[in-house]
């Protein structure tokens, strides 16, 4: 499904559609020439909180023999360890989605982030692509497909200073483990995946993640997901007119995100 672009700001409802700012040059070479996009390792990321590794703490049985308590306590540290390596094998992308609805608030819409203009896409110069949020997932899914042991998650992230049941969650008692790391982590996912900072909150984060038993891809096709090219108002006409291109290529529609007063809108040209 290809976006409406005066449907979508007329609409008073929070949309389906994923909204993922980033340079003209990705855009260009990459994501719409081969409808593409880069999946990246948490060590990308900005926010210490998720930067970081877990840290767990481990009791041992109660044992007058130090040869079960070390036992029981190396059993704990080796399933830490495995779940942080799960974790750091993991690879994202980021989207941006609606916060609620509009017209009354349209700095609510995903693509009306203007920290997010700045910061991944030129300030303003570089390019917002819209995704069908079914149609990527499916997308995804099936180009992962071929990868065994894979696992696929998506979801908004939270936001929090301090993660409340982490503590409880990183205590590895004797015995709590069982299962594996993939069944803990996905368990979890909520702390440790789809968890950031209290002060990234205005970035409305759509996150879709994966990880497979093999070595991950970092491209994946997204064939058929694109609905829509939103640019920069500050992008160059060159950049523009190739722009514009890719999406006719794609049966996509394009417009020119601009501010007035404040006022955030969608602009298209015929």
């Amino acid at each position: 499904m290809t976006i409406d672009f005066k449907a979508y700001e007329n609409s008073d409802r929070e949309s389906d559609f994923l909204f993922h700012y980033t340079t003209r040059k990705t855009a260009i070479r990459y994501i719409l020439a081969h409808q593409q996009l880069k999946f990246s390792t948490r060590k990308k990321s900005h926010d210490p909180l998720e930067k970081d590794e877990i840290g767990f703490s481990v009791s041992s049985i109660a044992s007058s023999d130090r040869d079960v308590v070390s036992n029981s306590l190396e059993k704990g540290l080796v399933f830490a360890n495995r779940i942080n390596k799960l974790r750091n094998s993991t690879k994202y992308a980021c989207f941006s989605v609606d916060k609620g609805p509009a017209p009354k608030s349209p700095w609510n819409r995903g693509c009306f982030r203007s920290r997010m203009w700045s910061q991944y896409a030129e300030s303003h110069r570089g390019v917002c692509l819209v995704f069908d949020r079914a149609r990527l997932l499916s997308s995804v899914k099936k180009y992962l497909a071929s990868f065994p042991g894979h696992f696929l998650l998506s979801g908004k992230i939270g936001y929090a200073n301090r993660v409340q049941g982490m503590m409880e969650t990183t205590h590895l008692a004797p015995g709590k483990p069982g299962g594996s790391p993939v069944d803990f982590l996905k368990k979890n996912a909520a702390y440790f995946l789809f968890t950031k900072i209290k002060d990234y909150e205005q970035e409305q984060e759509f996150r879709v993640v994966y990880s497979n038993s093999q070595r991950s891809p970092d491209l994946v096709s997204v064939d058929g997901a694109i609905a829509g090219v939103i640019v920069g108002q500050y992008c160059d006409d060159a950049s523009f007119d190739e722009l514009s291109q890719l999406a006719k290529s794609l049966r996509v529609p394009v417009a020119t995100a601009r501010w007035v007063q404040g006022r955030p809108f969608l602009e298209t040209r015929a």
